[in-house]
């Protein structure tokens, strides 16, 4: 945010507000234009007219009117919402199985060509890309930087790369001499080398099983109390030596590999758990107002299992995530996008601890986009702008479909903002005339039958009326 406001930017954030708005009222607009027109052509009421062929017409038209910065960004998102509507609907007739844990697989995949994108271009500006930088962090991805700085920082990156690698190699020189310095023992002969200060027989005793003449006593070899404080302190540094080491490739320069898993881990439970208990109870501050007790409500709202388990699968993912790109880093020096990759494959099943349909088709549609665009940069997609429109009239079409014949497949959370947008109209449908096509269509919805005139109804309807009224129940 620059801070500034000027009337000229007042002017085109107004105007794109318009065009976005003409947009959705021209949608809603022809797909009813394109329904009456087909209707009175034909003369009949016919299947696919009811929602499909309209639908697909009058989105493909709305979508130009769209600013072309958003045309793949509501694409991808209707098709998400329109994939998720067909695949139950598919489950419920049978059409396809239902793969157990499916969403799983589905995440793990998507995320690790996701992050292995992100190491190669760097996060992107979509809401996805921001939750997995504020959630992960931006270390395991690829820098963004202005083309105005990146020149005058490339000799400080180069600069600063090289005093990384020296002070590396300064530690491991130092390691390696500090562990010269203590005793080493040969277990296979029984035989200890002195400290730096030559450890006596009597200040490190090992009794040998060989007498003075060579000659095997049966006696096992017995250490002092001097060589297990050896011993000890020489584990001791291991230890230190492993929870405080740092590879030179890796991006975390103020702390150790291990340190860096550890903050991953607390501070995405932290988010996940805050964030969930925190949206949850802004969305129910009217129905806590009226609630004699809003405090059990807060309560429990804090101790509910899915802001736990969110918080669990954050943290875990996180750490799996970046524990396994600091154990690449140190098996192969390098570090690459591909080390991403098999991160996310490591760190996708974690998703067990919360398993979801709608985040696991989110992350692959974003995945989609995500490819679709990379494409479109390397000159593999052609025509991109028909592609966007007609995925968006395609998705369209079928949601509008599913809202109207089949509702009880399509999503809540959509439903009732079609139900909003369209100010409860869906609600002011005869649904009993469209039960006859077998879909289900008063699913979910009460009984409406709308107050026709017999001028603007057709003999045969009125019979068909008549015969519905004087029909017993």
């Amino acid at each position: 945010m620059r801070r500034r406001y000027h009337f000229q930017d007042f002017k085109e954030t107004l105007k794109s507000v318009l065009r976005s708005t003409t947009f959705i009222s021209a949608n809603a607009y022809f797909a009813i234009l394109f329904f009456c027109s087909s209707s009175r052509v034909t003369g009949k009421f016919y299947y696919y007219v009811a929602a499909y062929f309209p639908a697909l017409l009058g989105s493909f038209m709305a979508i130009s009117i769209e600013r072309p910065g958003r045309r793949a960004t509501l694409a991808f998102y209707v098709a998400n919402v329109a994939s998720e509507t067909i695949f139950k609907a598919g489950v419920a007739r049978g059409t396809w199985p239902s793969i157990n844990k499916g969403q799983v697989y589905i995440f793990t995949l998507s995320m690790a060509i996701l992050m292995a994108m992100a190491k190669k271009n760097g996060f992107e500006s979509d809401p996805l890309s921001t939750a997995l930088r504020f959630i992960i962090g931006h270390e395991e991805a690829k820098h963004r930087t202005k083309r105005k700085r990146q020149q005058g920082q490339k000799v400080t990156s180069d600069k600063k790369e090289k005093e990384e690698k020296e002070e590396f190699i300064d530690n491991n020189r130092q390691h390696q001499d500090q562990q010269q310095s203590y005793t080493e023992c040969d277990t296979s002969s029984g035989n200890y080398c002195d400290h730096e200060t030559t450890l006596t027989t009597a200040a490190c005793p090992l009794t040998n099983n060989t007498n003075e003449k060579g000659k095997n006593t049966g006696i096992e070899p017995k250490m002092s109390l001097a060589c297990l404080l050896d011993r000890f302190h020489k584990l001791k540094d291991a230890w230190i030596s492993v929870l405080t080491a740092r590879h030179a490739k890796c991006p975390h320069s103020n702390e150790s590999c291990c340190q860096y898993v550890l903050r991953s881990l607390g501070r995405s439970f932290v988010i996940g758990y805050t964030g969930q208990f925190v949206l949850r109870t802004a969305t129910r501050i009217p129905s806590l107002i009226r609630h004699p007790d809003p405090l059990s409500i807060v309560l429990e709202y804090a101790f509910n299992r899915n802001a736990l388990k969110l918080g669990v699968f954050l943290a875990s993912f996180s750490a799996v995530f970046k524990g396994t790109n600091c154990a690449l880093r140190w098996a192969t020096d390098v570090t690459n996008p591909t080390h991403c990759f098999i991160a996310g494959i490591v760190a996708g099943p974690t998703m067990l601890m919360y398993p979801s349909p709608t985040v696991a088709l989110y992350v692959l549609w974003k995945c989609l986009e995500a490819l679709f665009h990379e494409a479109v940069k390397r000159g593999l997609v052609k025509y991109e702008r028909f592609f966007i429109m007609a995925l968006y009239a395609l998705a369209t079409s079928q949601l509008f479909y599913s809202a109207i014949l089949n509702p009880k497949f399509i999503k809540t959370s959509y439903m009732q903002f079609l139900d909003r947008m369209s100010d409860h109209r869906l609600h002011d449908l005869n649904r009993s005339v469209l039960d006859v096509f077998g879909t289900d269509a008063s699913s979910g919805y009460e009984e409406f039958f709308p107050d026709l005139h017999p001028r603007f109804m057709s003999r045969q309807f009125q019979e068909c009326v008549f015969n519905w009224m004087i029909q017993p129940f």
